[in-house]
């Protein structure tokens, strides 16, 4: 058999509320260890996708071990693009917009020649303002998450188990990142605080748009 037709094996895991192991600091990075337990490996070649990895995540400093009587006589490694969409992200955002579709299913699909550009762009700019607040929202989660984090890493550190170089490594880790994620946090809150309001009148304003377009609509069709 050429090594054209050389069997791979495939499988896909996600990551994303697989727990953390274990975490080490470093005064700019964080090394970051996940136990992946039952892939099923088999003999000849293998790929795996691991899927929910960080996006920020340096490529280059991914490191595959593997463990148990499989012998692994080579590993490589490559990144590809997250299959994760905005739908993944934030299922709400699209059940709202799916419903703004079915109304607009309701609507007649013959408009009597009333211009309903009015209504689209309305409605553009009310998902535009949507995604936007949700982005702001997930900004603020994130960095609550963060502090928790690493609130708790800090809690579970055994001062005397610990080399000193080490626990002064984590405190000016624990000191920048707090800074900044509190930042983050606070200008998260003043933004969705301005955007819940530009998602309420953008709202506002496909309502009256798409109110008005039914009712030229509907008196185009009594014309007819």
């Amino acid at each position: 058999m050429s090594q054209s037709q050389v069997a791979v094996h495939t499988s896909e895991i996600d990551i994303t509320n697989l727990p953390t192991k274990s975490v080490t600091f470093a005064p700019n990075t964080a090394t970051v260890t996940r136990e992946i337990e039952g892939i099923q490996i088999k003999s000849g070649a293998n790929e795996i996708t691991i899927l929910g990895l960080d996006p920020n995540i340096d490529p280059d400093s991914v490191r595959v071990e593997g463990y148990g009587l499989a012998t692994i006589t080579d590993i490589q490694t490559e990144t590809i693009p997250r299959k994760q969409q905005f739908e993944d992200q934030y299922p709400d955002l699209v059940e709202e917009n799916d419903l703004d579709s079915d109304d607009d299913s309701k609507l007649s699909d013959d408009d009597y020649g009333v211009d309903k550009s009015a209504v689209n762009t309305a409605k553009s700019e009310l998902q535009a303002a949507e995604q936007t607040l949700a982005g702001f929202q997930n900004s603020q989660d994130t960095a609550v998450k963060v502090l928790g984090f690493l609130d708790h890493y800090g809690e579970s550190i055994n001062p005397e188990e610990v080399d000193v170089a080490k626990m002064s490594d984590f405190l000016n880790v624990y000191r920048e990142q707090r800074t900044l994620e509190s930042k983050t946090y606070q200008a998260s809150s003043t933004d969705i605080i301005l955007w819940t309001e530009k998602v309420s009148s953008a709202r506002e304003k496909f309502n009256r748009a798409e109110a008005a377009f039914r009712k030229a609509r509907d008196a185009a069709s009594r014309d007819i």
